[in-house]
């Protein structure tokens, strides 16, 4: 049986790889296929880590000091005008 061996790759590249599948030069099939990328969630998990959209589709809470914080802001700028 033959042993499969992990590759490392760096952060630089897999921006790259990202990019590109996000630009719309590559699908993220064409991705593997030239990048010689092996596992199937692996570009999934860059696309997660590195993409533009990652944060997107996620809520956002706000503590309550938070809120505080942001009603006294907004209050003191109506207050100068």
């Amino acid at each position: 049986m033959k042993q499969k061996t992990a590759l490392c790759y760096s952060e630089v590249f897999k921006r790259k790889v990202v990019k590109e599948i996000e630009d719309g030069v590559l699908t993220i099939s064409q991705a593997r296929t030239i990048y010689n990328i092996g596992g199937s969630s692996t570009l999934k998990r860059w696309i997660n880590e590195y993409g533009i959209n990652d944060c997107m589709g996620r809520t956002v809470h706000l503590d309550a000091a938070e809120k505080l914080l942001q009603r006294e802001e907004s209050l003191r700028a109506k207050d100068r005008f």
